[in-house]
């Protein structure tokens, strides 16, 4: 369980500023879809979904242009 790794005074800081935490699997969730060990598509999706600077629809949309324009010559 990620709070017992976390010390207490860093608990007490984030509860105290009301701070939210997230840790995502990146990798399982990679392999799960077929990605292999590339993660990077699963924290911009993660960072565009928690972080709203950007509605989804709009996000989801850059993230497939951003595949296109990355992985086009690769085969």
């Amino acid at each position: 369980m990620l709070e017992a790794n976390l010390p207490k005074d860093l608990m007490y800081n984030m509860a105290k500023k009301n701070i939210k935490f997230y840790n995502i699997d990146a990798s399982a969730i990679a392999k799960k879809v077929g990605l292999g060990k590339r993660i990077n598509m699963i924290t911009s999706a993660c960072f565009y979904k928690l972080s709203e600077v950007l509605p989804l629809e709009e996000a989801l949309s850059v993230l497939k242009n951003d595949i296109r324009t990355i992985y086009k010559g690769k085969g």
